[in-house]
């Protein structure tokens, strides 16, 4: 092991560019809450990267926009058997760059009236979730993408039950509740009187969808988070 740190003293990206400019060969692992992601670097070149269920670039894209987090680094001595890319650093950092800055451009502020375009907007950035509702804390859905018709006529019925039971049980107790059907959903308190209704997308963690939710919220302020499982 060459050393341990915190993404909180240092970034991820600097970290990268460090390690290649120096055209060295390290495995930079790295954990925040439930998401754990390595990174292969052989002689400067990145090599294999995973992200919780992402791989490749996407992998890479996902872990430079990691703000908090510990990291470790390792010696590289041998080309890794699931080799998944071949890419020079530059690039890679530029497009998390960009996107980072899109997701920010997305997120400064809540529109006064959400669109179903702006929804599909938030989903481009939470892969891990195939549809989405906003649903406000007085009961009126505001926009929604992605979801079936048959979610999408109970979404904010859904939303506000299960928000009442989490606030019955506690502002930060996760809840969770059993129905019939076939989807996982979500629930977000984003402030605001604002809730958010994401469904699980198929083949997809439930620990990802969940950070990718709270990732999405328009503002630093958000709540809780709770969970319905429909099974």
């Amino acid at each position: 092991m060459l050393f341990t740190g915190n993404f909180a003293l240092i970034s991820a990206a600097s970290l990268l560019q460090a390690i290649c400019q120096e055209r060295r060969s390290a495995r930079l692992s790295a954990w925040r809450g439930a998401s754990a992601a390595h990174i292969d670097i052989l002689e400067g070149l990145i090599v294999g990267a995973h992200c919780d269920q992402q791989n490749g670039e996407e992998a890479v894209y996902s872990l430079v926009g990691w703000e908090s987090g510990q990291f470790q680094l390792e010696q590289l001595d041998r080309l890794p058997d699931d080799l998944t890319m071949a890419a020079e650093w530059e690039g890679l950092i530029l497009e998390a760059a960009r996107r980072r800055d899109d997701r920010e451009d997305i997120g400064l502020a809540l529109p006064a009236r959400p669109t179903a375009q702006y929804v599909a907007a938030l989903l481009l950035d939470c892969p891990a979730l195939s549809g989405l509702a906003l649903v406000g804390r007085d009961g009126r859905l505001l926009a929604a993408a992605g979801l079936p018709d048959a979610l999408l006529a109970r979404a904010a019925m859904v939303a506000v039950g299960l928000d009442t039971i989490r606030r019955s049980l506690g502002e930060f107790a996760p809840v969770t509740q059993l129905v019939n059907g076939a989807q996982t959903l979500l629930l977000a308190d984003w402030g605001h009187e604002l809730l958010a209704l994401g469904c699980l997308a198929e083949g997809q963690v439930l620990e990802l969808a969940m950070r990718q939710l709270i990732d999405g919220a328009p503002a630093d302020d958000l709540l809780s988070i709770a969970f319905l499982v429909e099974v």
